[in-house]
């Protein structure tokens, strides 16, 4: 057995004790949900963007799977100012898809915007990387701090900076080496 099979074999069963004992709870409804990351109600009811999903200014383009209102409001601050971690699964997937069906093959990397040293002490964790991470789930990638995933960038790419480094699980586990600044620089 793989290291990878491994993984995934402790991830099904820590998932499966997880949902026995606390059961995953919809971000937007708190609805016990099971397997699913949103229960019924509120896959037909949430306020989806749909084709007005992406929207245009000046030099940049933005996608967004639900409109900021009511109890996507509340569910983002929950998870932003509360602490409210079991949304971040969905959020991710829900960004991922419609990333995916707006903007397939136009990215390169993805990366996140970190909070600044302040808030991050005062919240305890950046929510943007948590996000950032998430959405990769599905994708089997991870995200990249800019000047690490420059190596990544096509010609005329495009790419965004984190002042933190995230090393990538493969590293995490000895598998790779994590680049010094210095190494980045000189390529």
């Amino acid at each position: 057995m793989s290291i990878t099979d491994l993984n995934e074999a402790l991830d099904k069963a820590e998932r499966g004790i997880l949902n026995f004992f606390l059961p995953r709870r919809g971000p937007f409804c708190g609805a016990v949900t099971g397997k699913d990351l949103l229960c019924d109600k509120c896959k037909k009811s949430l306020p989806y963007t749909g084709e007005r999903a992406v929207e245009e200014a000046g030099f940049a383009r933005c996608a967004a799977p639900l409109y900021y209102d009511g109890s996507v409001r509340k569910a983002i601050l929950d998870f932003k100012f509360g602490r409210k971690m079991g949304a971040v699964s969905c959020f991710g997937q829900m960004m991922a898809q419609c990333a995916a069906e707006n903007f397939s093959g136009e990215f390169d990397a993805v990366t996140w915007v970190p909070v600044s040293k302040k808030r991050l002490k005062k919240r305890g964790f950046d929510q943007a990387r948590y996000l950032a991470a998430s959405l990769c789930v599905d994708w089997h990638t991870e995200p990249l701090e800019t000047l690490r995933g420059l190596p990544y960038l096509r010609p005329g790419g495009v790419i965004f900076s984190s002042r933190d480094p995230m090393p990538p699980l493969s590293v995490s586990l000895g598998m790779a080496a994590y680049p010094s600044m210095e190494e980045i620089e000189q390529k």
